[in-house]
């Protein structure tokens, strides 16, 4: 009986074609780096770098005096290393702490030289308009809210991302509660750059929308979750992704198979479909639904005076059939 049971669920290919994933992971990659504020942070310390070539006379100019000119060095190395951090998934947090550095530093000396001045450098106290120092202002506090907020946003990040299993959101039925923190959590990391809890919300949030029946969405979601996971070598998220994707692809096909059965009129096709909907919601644990359309099927099959169908309902259902949810 196993056997036989075992043949009206239909056999399945691989779910992970690779064309699908170097597509979902190139638009993950082109995602990030459309990503507003690490973008913008990397533009405004190209501006500081070149501000600071443009005063010290051109790139191998050194200020006088020396130290200064170190300095200055230091500086643009720093941001040059900054743009390259922000523009680079897995060195986004790097970024935005040299970002920071080169912020303060410059707003700091341009503070002491107008106002005490510096050791070995006093012409510029009290010019506090001069055109490119003020253009250095503005584009350095930019920069420093820019890699302020993005810290801050980094600190926080994590708590804003409920576990895999749903949350409290879940268990008290309250999908939209849940699904606007896993929102706000994907929003959050993505600013950031953080891939790790980029895939995780993104993985909640195809749990979600496979809890409330869109199989479809749920697969994108885990795609996506997937390219991101493996970009930011999360190896647990990443099989958590490729474990969901092929529950709904499953799942998604077997929908599928029962509308087409419904439009055409084959009872035996529509049957079969249900119980394998069955089957798959069952494993899943969704006892209610898998119950439902386990319920279905026993009803068509008995209709239809298939026996060996209605003993296949029986001997796959009955667990389901007598969970306490179902009843």
């Amino acid at each position: 009986m196993a056997d036989r049971v075992g043949m009206i669920e239909e056999s399945m290919p691989g779910v992970f074609p690779p064309h699908a994933q170097s597509s979902a992971a190139s638009a993950a990659s082109a995602r990030y780096r459309s990503a507003p504020l690490p973008l913008a942070g990397a533009v405004l310390c190209a501006g500081v770098v070149v501000i600071h070539v443009i005063d010290q006379g051109g790139p191998t100019a050194l200020k006088t005096p020396a130290y200064i000119g170190y300095l200055y060095y230091v500086l643009e190395i720093s941001g040059v290393l900054a743009v390259l951090g922000l523009l680079t998934r897995r060195a986004v947090l790097a970024g935005w702490v040299i970002a920071l550095g080169i912020a303060t530093g410059p707003i700091v000396g341009y503070v002491l030289a107008r106002s005490v001045g510096l050791p070995g450098s006093t012409d510029d106290i009290g010019n506090w308009t001069e055109p490119l120092g003020v253009a250095s202002l503005a584009v350095e506090g930019l920069l420093l809210v820019g890699a302020l907020t993005a810290l801050a946003a980094v600190r926080t990040r994590r708590p804003a991302v409920v576990p895999d299993r749903a949350g409290a959101g879940w268990q008290q039925g309250n999908d939209e509660q849940a699904g606007e923190r896993y929102r706000r959590a994907l929003a959050v990391a993505r600013a950031a750059g953080d891939e790790a809890t980029e895939a995780r919300a993104l993985l909640n949030l195809g749990n979600l929308d496979r809890r409330q029946g869109r199989s479809e969405q749920a697969g994108e979601r885990y795609w996506r979750a997937l390219a991101v996971a493996r970009a930011a070598g999360d190896r647990a998220t990443e099989a958590r992704a490729l474990l969901n994707l092929g529950s709904v692809d499953r799942r998604h096909r077997h929908e599928r198979a029962l509308t087409r059965f419904r439009e055409i009129g084959d009872r035996v096709g529509e049957a079969r479909a249900l119980l394998n909907l069955g089957n798959v919601e069952g494993w899943q644990g969704h006892h209610q639904q898998a119950a439902e359309h386990h319920r279905q099927a026993l009803a068509l099959f008995r209709e239809m005076g298939d026996r060996h169908g209605e003993s296949c309902v029986l001997n796959r259902a009955g667990e389901t059939l007598r969970h306490p949810r179902c009843r």
